[in-house]
């Protein structure tokens, strides 16, 4: 659960990236302090303390890409982990389930998905 007073983190990851005959995925946001206290609440493309969104582009031809995004409480005082920051850079391989342990971010509170085909 998450208070409408509450900083909200937003990821979006592609789980469908083609390398070396395996599907990896690709992180293509991290947005943190997402303020959800207004219906229609905006969130940044390039958000301070995270990272610039990519807009879904999966190859031609490839099967399609799923597209998830995950939205989580974020703690008063929430900072990047130390541990996370080459991962975040990196996007490729990203693992949203460590970040959000490292983070103390716990379980989603919601979460939605597209799916995309060139």
């Amino acid at each position: 659960m998450i208070s409408p007073t509450q900083k909200a983190l937003l990821v979006m990851l592609d789980l469908d990236v083609p390398r070396n005959n395996q599907r990896v995925t690709n992180l293509h946001w991290l947005s943190p302090n997402v303020d959800i206290s207004q219906p229609t609440a905006s969130v940044p493309t390039t958000p301070p303390g995270g990272l610039a969104y990519r807009q879904p582009s999966p190859p031609p031809g490839d099967t399609p890409h799923r597209y998830v995004y995950y939205l989580y409480a974020q703690a008063q005082g929430f900072t990047v982990p130390a541990q996370s920051m080459a991962a975040i850079q990196m996007r490729l391989g990203f693992d949203v389930n460590a970040f959000a342990v490292a983070g103390g971010l716990g379980q989603p509170v919601a979460a939605n998905f597209i799916t995309v085909q060139t």
